[in-house]
């Protein structure tokens, strides 16, 4: 079996940025949006952002740092074009050579797939300890003076274990969709701004993987679902069109915004407990992409 370590190390752009710096759409995006304040990065980078994560995890679940064989970085802002980030980590974080080390270049779908994918390793008896990185760094993409899109965005890096000890959630059913067709909806080309098509995606969203998400949901009535933080409009729609109340469907973003490959776990790292059996994990977004995946609680974590 394959187990999410309840310890998730986080962290986030060294610059809080206040919905007061786009002026006269302040009361626009914290109604609509759903979002209070975000944090950009300085001079830091998205590794350097990993890196902070991982030294949090590290801090509340210290045994592990010496037996990590894998490490997985989901990034679509890496620091070079190559070598891969997740190298560079691996040094950074002092991990043993016999370490495999990978980017996923992927966004907001991006940690379900991550998960899955190390939930593979441990079940082919490749690994046995591995630590799934989001890191994304978007500030660096945007035209801050186009609120609609620096509005949503904000800088962040989470830190998880996927391992074989049974501590935490149990890693259960997973699923991934792709839809290239719709590459250029959102797009970061060479020397130019980040570009998103916002009534696409939304479209997208509340329709695909809304469609999706209800034939992958459990039956029974015992879960709750932590989606991508998109935005709050778009997550009250989808919510609205599952039949799924506030206390099923969580919207956790007002204080960090849409933080990309890093929203899924930041929400769940803020989750006290569980008094439910199953919680989906729900990213969707650049690709197109989106996954689905399932932990186990057996009614507690």
């Amino acid at each position: 079996m394959a187990y999410l370590n309840a310890n998730i190390g986080v962290a986030f752009g060294s610059r809080r940025v206040d919905n007061d710096f786009f002026k006269e759409e302040a009361t626009k995006i914290s109604d609509k949006i759903g979002i209070d304040q975000r944090y950009w990065v300085k001079t830091e980078d998205a590794v350097d952002l990993a890196e902070n994560a991982c030294v949090d995890l590290f801090k509340k679940a210290p045994a592990f740092k010496k037996s990590i064989d894998f490490l997985i970085l989901v990034t679509s802002s890496p620091r070079y074009a190559l070598p891969t980030s997740a190298c560079i980590l691996q040094s950074k974080l002092g991990l043993p050579t016999t370490c495999g080390a990978v980017d996923i270049n992927l966004g907001c779908s991006g940690y379900p797939y991550a998960l899955g994918i190390a939930k593979a390793l441990i079940f082919s008896g490749q690994c046995k300890n591995i630590l799934v990185i989001t890191s994304d760094t978007y500030s660096k993409y945007m035209d801050k003076s186009d609120y609609k899109t620096a509005s949503i965005f904000g800088d962040a890096a989470t830190a998880s274990l996927i391992t074989e000890s049974p501590k935490g959630f149990e890693l259960g059913a997973v699923k991934y969709f792709t839809d290239g067709s719709g590459f250029d909806r959102l797009i970061k080309r060479d020397g130019e701004d980040l570009f998103m098509a916002g009534k696409d995606i939304f479209n997208f969203t509340c329709t695909t993987v809304v469609k999706s998400l209800k034939e992958f949901l459990p039956e029974n009535n015992n879960f709750i679902v932590i989606p991508h933080q998109a935005n709050n409009f778009m997550l009250k729609t989808m919510a609205k069109l599952l039949g799924l109340g506030k206390d099923q469907f969580i919207i956790n973003m007002n204080e960090v915004g849409n933080t990309v490959s890093s929203s899924i776990p930041l929400a769940l790292s803020e989750m006290a407990s569980f008094n439910t059996k199953e919680v989906i994990l729900a990213g969707f977004g650049v690709g197109l992409s989106w996954s689905f995946i399932t932990l186990k609680t057996n009614g507690h974590v």
